[in-house]
């Protein structure tokens, strides 16, 4: 397959093996093209997301990506386009089109209660969807769940099929079902059309007159959009605006952790991907989600894993969230971000956390976590790096050094001071700085740590870390293991759901880009080869592996792969702070 990038003056071509994308309405809705996942094809977002249609299966041999449309060339010629805002797929092509339905919310793989009718009204095609329950999968019977409308500005010819669709990149994952029962609604002439979907007929009528009469403006005023981002090269062009894409730039501003699958507000995630905001200039952006979260402090000083309440989850609690928020408020304090009212909110916030903090998760002056409770939230009984975990410790550094800044009260000073020497005294041996107290295994954390509170070790003892840990970790084709692989536990090759490499082994993207930042910054000669490695391996995936043009989770330590979520907020953000670095050191 030919990839081709286009626009303004930025091109570039390449043949690989394939290539699938991922185009975002800036509404919470994506189209993602591959074939073999439940989570492939159409999405919208109402409040909560609804897959709509299935992909559409033709063989493709060249692939142009415009960024604001993708254009793909086989037997027939086909081009897809989302309208910034609006729930409208608008889909042409020069063969026959069909169009299969498999509306429900994404996580819900029920098979009976589904019920479709196909309706002609005018020049337009209608297809109303009622979710019932059935007393064969549910606890009640006939009762209504929710309707959607799809509307096409066209009469088509109904097919009203039932089908069996085998989801193969979901049995390789181990993500069940991989077969669903899909149907076959109606097909259409070759030609251009208009798709719109939403929960409410009227308002999906009114947004689809809107988008027939007006689609040509609103790509171009998408072309002009994309545009404002061509500053800089391919990379980071591809960089920012795949970390664009998940941004909800119409309902409240929000960032979704990841397409297909991780169309939440991970706490974690968001405040992580904030410095790419603030390195692109996007300020307000960045505190606005930032502060967003300092409404949810739970009792014990924590912040919750997802941001919305109905995503928030009772069996895994976030033991950085806190850290990493406040982490970056720091960061936009220092810029002059913040007004007197936000920093009277920051402060009073920090306080409080840190007190609840103290009372619940702290035991002999270090931060303390249960099980699966950091970013590294997998693993097996007496591997789910339970305890105090060194990026923990840092993060509470650095949130005591944020305190003293803002209140000048000396007590977060002393409390800083005798956190960093109990720290020294339980992580660092003068060759290695521990994962986790009690654990010797070699994870890629170090880095992590040195990220957040580079102040912990001297120059020399981090370059020591880094060595110490770079030969148990690294990856020649230019990443870093999640653990040592000489552990028990080492999976070389991604394993899908059943998490066994997920943190044993799969190498993660923002964590390798930040690693080679650390490595840049604290000695860019000695650790230059890692450093250029990571970056090409970072840089190639972007660009011509996965989602064309997306950053993805992670990969296979095994070998360079897109796997995992295809579009990973952190793993874009990292990216471009790793680029900037590298812009300034040349």
């Amino acid at each position: 397959m030919k990839i081709k990038f286009a626009l303004g003056n930025l091109s570039a071509e390449k043949e690989v093996d394939s290539g699938d994308f991922i185009l975002t309405n800036r509404l919470g809705g994506f189209f993602y093209s591959n074939l073999g996942t439940r989570y492939g094809g159409w999405f919208v977002f109402e409040g909560e997301m609804f897959k709509i249609l299935e992909g559409f299966g033709n063989a493709v041999s060249h692939f142009e990506n415009w960024f604001y449309q993708i254009n793909r060339k086989g037997k027939i010629l086909e081009e897809y386009y989302l309208p910034f805002g609006e729930n409208s797929l608008v889909y042409g092509s020069s063969g026959e089109i069909e169009l299969v339905l498999d509306v429900r919310k994404p996580f819900d793989n029920r098979t009976w209660g589904r019920n479709y009718e196909i309706f002609f009204e005018e020049d337009k095609t209608v297809i109303k969807f009622t979710k019932k329950t059935d007393k064969r999968e549910d606890k009640s019977n006939g009762g209504t769940e929710f309707e959607m409308f799809v509307v096409i500005n066209a009469i088509g010819e109904k097919i009203d099929k039932w089908v069996e669709k085998n989801y193969d990149l979901d049995k390789k994952r181990n993500s069940s079902p991989v077969t669903r029962h899909v149907y076959q609604a109606v097909k259409f002439k070759p030609g251009r059309y208009v798709i719109t979907a939403g929960l409410d007929k009227e308002r999906v009528l009114s947004r689809h007159k809107y988008v027939v009469e007006n689609w040509e403006v609103l790509r171009e005023k998408q072309k002009k959009y994309f545009e404002t981002f061509l500053e800089g090269n391919l990379t980071r062009f591809c960089a920012q605006t795949a970390l664009d894409s998940l941004i909800n730039h119409f309902d409240g501003k929000s960032m979704w952790a990841g397409l297909p699958w991780f169309f939440q507000e991970w706490t974690r995630d968001e405040a992580i991907s904030c410095k790419a905001l603030m390195i692109e200039g996007e300020f307000e952006l960045a505190k606005k989600l930032l502060l967003s979260h300092l409404d949810c402090v739970l009792e014990d000083g924590r912040l919750p894993n997802y941001h919305r309440e109905k995503y928030r989850t009772e069996y895994l609690e976030s033991a950085d969230a806190a850290g990493w928020v406040f982490l970056r408020l720091g960061e936009l304090i220092k810029l002059g971000k913040l007004d007197e009212n936000e920093l009277k909110l920051v402060k009073s916030k920090l306080v409080l956390v840190i007190e609840k903090l103290l009372t619940y998760h702290t035991k002999n002056k270090l931060a303390m976590n249960g099980v699966l409770e950091t970013w590294m939230d997998t693993g097996p009984k007496g591997y789910q790096r339970d305890g105090a975990c060194i990026e923990i410790q840092t993060l509470r550094l650095a949130m005591y050094r944020l305190a003293y800044e803002l209140t000048r009260d000396k007590k977060y000073q002393v409390m800083e001071k005798e956190m960093k020497e109990e720290v020294r005294q339980h992580f660092w041996d003068e060759e290695m700085l521990v994962d986790r107290v009690g654990d010797l295994t070699a994870r890629p954390n170090v880095f992590l740590a040195a990220y957040i509170y580079p102040g912990l070790l001297t120059k020399e003892e981090w370059i020591t870390a880094f060595e110490y840990v770079l030969e148990r970790i690294w990856l020649e084709w230019g990443g870093l293991s999640t653990i040592d692989f000489r552990s028990k536990l080492f999976a070389n090759e991604y394993s899908g759901e059943n998490n066994k490499s997920y943190h044993h082994g799969d190498s993660w993207f923002w964590v390798n880009n930040l690693a080679a930042l650390m490595m840049l910054c604290f000695d860019r000669v000695k650790f230059k080869d890692y450093i250029a490695k990571i970056f090409t391996a970072s840089q190639n995936e972007l660009l011509w592996s996965g989602a064309i043009g997306c950053s993805a989770e992670l990969s296979s330590a095994k070998e360079l792969r897109s796997e995992g979520c295809e579009l990973q907020a952190w793993s874009c953000a990292t990216f471009i702070e790793l680029i900037e670095e590298l812009s300034k050191k040349n």
